[in-house]
């Protein structure tokens, strides 16, 4: 049988079928830091995605700054490429707090503590986090910890030199990938979302802590202001200082909303 469309959730097209296709690409990250991924595999997106993105009929992205990247990047008519956000959904199950603090101990992750969620790209500008947060623990009189929640997929000498030469390197946690009521937990404990990357299509960890209610400092580029909104703490993500004033900050946010 013959389809009348393809739908490709993941962007993914077939550049010799003759029905119409509707792509769903939710950034080109590969094409602005190639270096995130396998050499092959990055060839591989750098080559067919512009051919996807011509083949297509209708494309379909998750921000306005991804659209208008694939527009400009890949010379798309406009006309074709429509935004559909993302939602946080119910992603993470309830977990009691006696189950939370177990696993917080099991990583040995006590409050306070900041958080990231995500692959150890350069991208997420991971070498500029470890050093904002040296110089946050330098100005701060409570003991924080940076829990890093994430795989060190393409994890490299700099950032291993960078976190080497942190004062405070004993209070970073590195927890590697964890399982849905485990990253709840992290989430649900943590006094901030610390995601400052230099490039993100969307940005889920952002939704993801403003479901749980806790603030997110985040960068003033790409996607992120879009999907923040007002309710971000937005910074420089190349600027140390704009980074620590920014938890600083979301920090005196929380308190003010206790009280």
């Amino acid at each position: 049988m013959k389809p009348d469309v393809f739908f490709s959730p993941d962007g993914f097209l077939s550049l010799r079928a003759n029905c119409k296709q509707v792509a769903v690409i939710h950034d080109i990250n590969f094409a602005h830091f190639p270096e995130g991924l396998p050499r092959l595999v990055a060839l591989y997106y750098n080559y067919f995605f512009p051919r996807f993105a011509k083949k297509a009929n209708a494309i379909i992205s998750v921000s306005s700054f991804s659209a208008n990247d694939i527009i400009h990047t890949y010379g798309i008519d406009p006309a074709k490429v429509e935004v559909i956000y993302n939602g946080p959904g119910k992603i993470f199950p309830d977990t009691s707090v006696d189950v939370s603090k177990k696993i917080l101990t099991k990583y040995g992750i006590r409050a306070p503590y900041f958080l990231f969620t995500g692959t150890l790209l350069t991208r997420k500008n991971i070498e500029g986090m470890l050093k904002a947060f040296d110089y946050f623990c330098e100005q701060s009189e409570q003991s924080y910890q940076l829990v890093m929640a994430g795989g060190k997929y393409r994890w490299t000498s700099s950032m291993e030199n960078t976190y080497k030469k942190m004062k405070h390197a004993n209070r970073v946690i590195f927890t590697g990938r964890v399982d849905d009521e485990e990253m709840g937990s992290f989430i649900q404990q943590a006094s901030c979302m610390l995601f400052i990357p230099f490039y993100e299509g969307f940005g889920f960890p952002v939704l993801e802590a403003f479901s749980a209610g806790i603030p997110v400092v985040c960068s003033r580029v790409s996607s992120l202001p879009e999907v923040g909104g007002e309710y971000a703490f937005y910074c420089d993500p190349h600027h140390t200082g704009s980074i620590v004033k920014s938890m600083q900050e979301a920090l005196v946010s929380v308190r003010d909303w206790e009280t």
